[in-house]
């Protein structure tokens, strides 16, 4: 059943005829600092579903944001020129 759901879900945002997009923030979760044995990690990223998402993440230096977007070239151009996310951005 759960499976079901997120199969469809995943459909749903994926389709051109819906335009769904997910957003997650994983700041905070001391990714960064996890040591697996191997000392600090390089890269923290997420993988890339077929579907429109945005993940915030710590950056390296624990001073800022990344956000990894999974989102067509027009949506984008849409996302860098709103003002609210402009006001936010550097």
């Amino acid at each position: 059943m759960v499976g079901n759901s997120i199969a469809e879900f995943v459909e749903t945002a994926s389709s051109s005829e819906e335009c769904t997009i997910a957003f997650s923030s994983w700041c905070r979760f001391g990714l960064h600092e996890i040591d697996f044995g191997w000392v600090r990690p390089v890269l923290v990223s997420n993988i890339s579903l077929n579907l429109r998402s945005i993940f915030l993440v710590d950056d390296e230096e624990g001073r800022g944001i990344d956000a990894w977007t999974t989102t067509s070239e027009d949506e984008m151009t849409l996302l860098k020129q709103d003002p609210d996310i402009l006001a936010f951005t550097s």
